[in-house]
């Protein structure tokens, strides 16, 4: 088997659920699923509208993965820079578990209260996507008026924001420990260990500029899950996503280019 880790995007396990993608062509490949990928499977829509669909994709994420990284992204990163810390990964082995019985049901059972609070459950999640997109892109609106009165787009592109976004994830994660661990953990910026994210720190820098400079570019109620899903990419990984946006943006980096899975190299 390849033994480089290819952190996989959620779209991968539709795909293969879909015969988008040939199983024996990845057979040997070490296709890694997250816990950030299994959490976006246990928030789907298609789990009370299509739970045919739901099923085929569990199925399938269960047949092509090679291994499942089960810390959430917060505690991956508190354990990359503190080392004893140790992650919580119950919540994902509860949902696997859940996907494990969800799997023996018959779907056309399914009580109708059980259905409605799903469904309740899932657009609870989906608001909360939209309450982080929201301000994100009030604030570029504001961002991108600055830019206008101080150098335009130009001087945008020369500058180097890797520290500031270093500061942003170590906010987040400070953020996270005090709410979920009733603990401080404060990432160092200067810390040695943050090459391991090169890729997630990068991505963040080359996704804002093209925002920031675009005349009406949005961040999606997707796009905080798809960033976090990098969380989990170190150096010598490769990623594999479909969705052009993100390749797109890591095409036009030389080094983030390095990180993409070429499935047709296989």
């Amino acid at each position: 088997m390849n033994k480089t880790k290819i952190v996989c995007d959620t779209n991968i396990w539709y795909g293969f659920a879909n015969r988008s993608y040939d199983s024996s062509r990845t057979k040997g490949q070490n296709l890694i699923a997250t816990y950030v990928s299994i959490a976006e499977l246990a928030q789907t829509p298609n789990m009370t509208e299509n739970p045919e669909l739901f099923i085929k994709t569990l199925s399938a994420l269960k047949k092509n993965y090679k291994g499942i990284i089960k810390s959430n992204p917060y505690e991956y990163l508190i354990e990359a820079f503190f080392y004893d810390f140790k992650p919580d990964q119950s919540m994902a082995n509860r949902i696997l578990n859940g996907f494990d019985a969800f799997m023996t049901i018959d779907t056309n059972s399914i009580p109708i209260e059980v259905l409605n609070k799903t469904r309740i459950d899932i657009k609870n999640v989906m608001d909360l996507r939209k309450s982080i997109s929201e301000p994100i892109n009030t604030g570029l609106i504001t961002i991108r008026q600055y830019i206008k009165k101080n150098g335009g787009k130009k001087r945008r592109k020369k500058a180097r924001t890797i520290s500031s976004w270093k500061r942003f994830v170590s906010d987040i994660v400070l953020s996270y420990s005090r709410e979920f661990l009733d603990k401080e953990y404060k990432i160092d910026i200067n810390h040695p260990n943050w090459h391991f994210f090169e890729f997630l720190i990068l991505t963040f820098e080359e996704y804002f500029l093209k925002l920031e400079i675009s005349g009406n570019g949005k961040f999606d109620n997707n796009d905080w899950g798809d960033l976090l899903n990098l969380v989990y990419v170190q150096p010598h990984d490769q990623y594999w996503t479909e969705e052009n946006k993100w390749n797109n943006i890591f095409r036009q980096n030389e080094t983030l280019s390095k990180y993409i899975y070429k499935k047709n190299a296989t």
